[in-house]
Parts: structure tokens; sequence; C-alpha cells
């Protein structure tokens, strides 16, 4: 057989199995585009939360590391209760109404959250040092991270999937994932502010002028809040940036909405 028939006949067959895997190449194309999105949306969410303002591969790590600590670790638990769990076919009333409940309140919870946190970072007397914090009623504390990092994530993608295995809807399934997106969105929120660490900070504008505050966010403006609120500063204005003499970590104070997380969850259970 000549060498032209054997690459004639290659090339036939490459063309074949192209074509025949066209619709599959197709949909690992979406896939893969709707995860890139997910990643980002997610790490843009995170990084509005720190200090430092994220650039475009900060965003796609951070929300790499949120989507696999908050998304794909708890769909694993999903998976394997699912397998413990049987014959809950049977109740398929009961489940549709407490799940769009339960994913309702927490939508509500995590949106009041998230709001909460926005507004305590206007005011000095709402920031105390993170190891005071850590170290107030720690069985509390601990409690509300097992709670905000694995609890609620495993709730939301169990209610989407236990929806999925039963077959409601194609409306409520829909209405359940965009109630699961709102929640992870405000969830992304919580934990990044929850998260963050905060320095106060001394400021020399170049017009001679001091500023002492908390610097909140710090990348093409620096927003620092200070005893008379908070101001915007373009950091070409900014001649030094000194971090204050024995200056600690900051942490937002969310007492509030621990209670108020805490206190929706137990009348829930």
């Amino acid at each position: 057989m000549s060498l032209d028939i054997l690459l004639n006949t290659f090339c036939d067959k490459l063309e074949t199995d192209i074509t025949g895997n066209s619709d599959l190449i197709g949909l690992l194309s979406i896939a893969i585009i709707l995860i890139s999105a997910i990643i980002y949306y997610f790490g843009v969410r995170w990084g509005e939360t720190q200090v430092e303002e994220y650039n475009v591969t900060s965003h796609y790590f951070a929300g790499t590391l949120f989507v696999v600590n908050y998304i794909l670790e708890p769909y694993v638990v999903v998976l394997l209760l699912s397998l413990l769990l049987k014959n809950y076919t049977s109740y398929f009333s009961t489940i549709l109404i407490v799940g769009l409940t339960l994913e309702f309140i927490l939508y509500f919870v995590f949106q009041y959250g998230a709001e909460n946190f926005r507004d305590r970072r206007e005011s000095l007397d709402n920031f105390v040092e993170c190891k005071k914090i850590n170290q107030r009623k720690w069985l509390k504390y601990r409690i509300m991270r097992i709670i905000l990092s694995r609890l609620v994530p495993i709730v939301i993608i169990f209610i989407v999937y236990i929806f999925y295995k039963l077959d409601v809807p194609v409306g409520i399934i829909l209405l359940s994932f965009i109630l699961a997106l709102l929640t992870f969105t405000n969830f992304a929120f919580c934990v990044g502010y929850y998260e963050a660490h905060y320095r106060e900070a001394n400021l020399y504008l170049k017009n001679r002028e001091f500023i002492n505050g908390i610097i909140l966010k710090r990348g093409s403006y620096v927003n620092v809040l200070t005893e008379d609120g908070t101001r915007l500063i373009n950091k070409d204005n900014i001649s030094t940036i000194k971090m204050s003499k024995n200056s600690k970590e900051l942490c937002c104070d969310c007492i509030i909405v621990n209670k108020k997380l805490t206190y929706f969850l137990r009348e829930i259970w």
C-alpha cells in the first residue's frame, strides 16, 4: 500500500472521528466556558470583600478556591448522602415544600448578613482585634465557622440535587438554581467579610494632609475609614502610607450577623 493511500485513509478516519465527536466537543467547550464564568464570578465577589484590589488572575485563583472549598467538596458530601438515603421519592410533596422554604430562608438570611457586614464597616466602633474575636466565646465562634463553611453549602446543594433527582417541573428546578446562585453570592460576601483582616494606617498626602484610619480597600483608589466617615483617595495623591505603630490585624465584629443566622437556623431545625 502506497504512502499516499495510507495518508488519505488516516485523514478520512480522523475527519470521521472529529465529525462524530463534534457534539461532545461542543458540550465540553460550553462546559469549560460556564465553569470559567462561575469561577471568575465568585472570585470577583470574594475580591470585593478583601483589602487588596484583585486583578484578573487573582479573581480566577480566589474563585477556584471558593468553588473547590464551598461547592465541589459539599457536592461530594451530597453524593455520599444520596447513596445512604432510600425511598425519598415517596416524600415528594414534603421535600418540595420544605426545600423551597429553606432556600428562601437561607437567601434572606445571607442577604441580610452581607448587607449587615457592609453597614458595620462604616463605623470604627465595629472593628476590634481579630484575636479578641476569636477568643471570645470560642465554642460559639467555632460553631459559626462550621455552619458558614460546611453545613450551609451542603444544605443548598442537597436541595438542588434532590429536586433534580425527583424530576420536579423545570420551572421549580430553575427557581431553585437561581435561589442557590443568589444565596451563594451573598454567602461569598459573608465568608469574605468574615475572613477579611484590616490594618490601621497613617496616610501622608502630597498636599501635606495627614489622615489616620483603617484601610478598607487598597488599589487604584484607597478607601479609608476615619472618625468622620469613609474617604476615597486617589493613590496618585498619596505620598506615603505607613502602618500605625503597634497596629494589629482588625476584624469587623459580626456578632449581630451571627445572632441573626443562628436564630433562623435554630427555628428551622
